[in-house]
């Protein structure tokens, strides 16, 4: 049975659904219908782990892990896409315990923008107010730290040889998103020349027009009832037109608040510098916000 031999371990809210959908088009590499199976961060020891429904670990045993990847035919590269794995040491471990050559993935993107996006999702999605910098720094939220990188980033290096590990810059495939996924072609051994639809714009950040809407998702994502149900009696037909219309019911968040970018820049910053010496990248325009 096969296993990986790369995997996109992050970041959130860095393009890695994109970089999913790239991927997932060439024809020597195999990805899994699901994009998040978050295997190697479930800890089957931890009972809030065993807790969480099943959205949050869809796979939790090693044989469901194995089954995800049963239509392999003649794909040389086989990869999945996490990005609850960079926050995760249990899963660095765990990965380097169970594929220690696997090839891995990470776009990461400037912390303030990131944050910025990842809390309008939670906006979006019913899950924050509205309030940002109270809900961020008067209970110093999990936001805050996942748009840190440099401790984690460091713990990959220290598991698995830098030559396996491929970083891109979430400005870089903004820029020139068939380049990039060209990129991975080359670093996964795979035909670089082959050229992935980019124009299609894939897990779009912003805001619901519609609260009604917005609620109506967020029953549907949090209650495990109504999400199993949903998912047996709505044809696939109809749950297109749905998606679509959430889709349409996303309008542009506002610009974040100059005091509240400056802030965070300051919070940020000497991650940045350390994670810039740690990638020997350019990260200059991430400090001039």
């Amino acid at each position: 049975m096969n296993l990986p031999n790369f995997i996109i371990i992050g970041c959130a809210k860095a393009g890695t659904t994109s970089l999913y959908h790239y991927l997932k088009e060439h024809p020597d590499v195999f990805m899994p219908e699901l994009k998040e199976l978050r295997y190697f961060a479930y800890d089957k020891s931890n009972p809030e782990h065993i807790k969480k429904p099943d959205r949050v670990y869809p796979i939790r045993s090693m044989d469901a892990y194995k089954h995800q990847f049963s239509k392999v035919k003649n794909e040389t590269a086989i990869g999945e896409a996490s990005p609850r794995y960079i926050n995760s040491a249990f899963a660095a471990h765990k990965i380097h315990r169970i594929i220690p050559h696997a090839k891995l993935i990470l776009s990461i993107r400037n912390p303030v923008d990131k944050l910025y996006s990842a809390y309008n999702m939670e906006v979006r999605d019913g899950r924050a107010s509205g309030d940002i910098e109270k809900e961020l720094f008067d209970s110093q939220s999990l936001l805050l730290h996942n748009a840190l990188i440099y401790d984690k980033l460091k713990l990959y290096l220290s598991l698995f040889d830098a030559s396996q590990i491929k970083i891109i810059l979430f400005d870089d495939l903004i820029r020139d998103a068939t380049k990039e996924a060209q990129s991975l072609y080359r670093f996964l051994n795979v035909d670089s020349a082959f050229t992935p639809n980019t124009q299609v714009k894939h897990n779009l950040g912003g805001v619901p027009k519609s609260g009604f809407m917005a609620f109506a998702h967020n029953v549907y994502r949090n209650n495990k009832l109504v999400n199993k149900m949903y998912k047996a009696l709505m044809p696939d037909k109809l749950r297109g037109k749905l998606y679509a219309a959430r889709r349409g019911n996303i309008e542009k968040y506002a610009s974040m608040p100059d005091s509240l970018k400056e802030r965070l820049s300051h919070y940020y910053r000497t991650d940045v510098l350390k994670t810039q010496e740690l990638i020997q990248q350019d990260l200059s325009p991430w400090l001039s916000n």
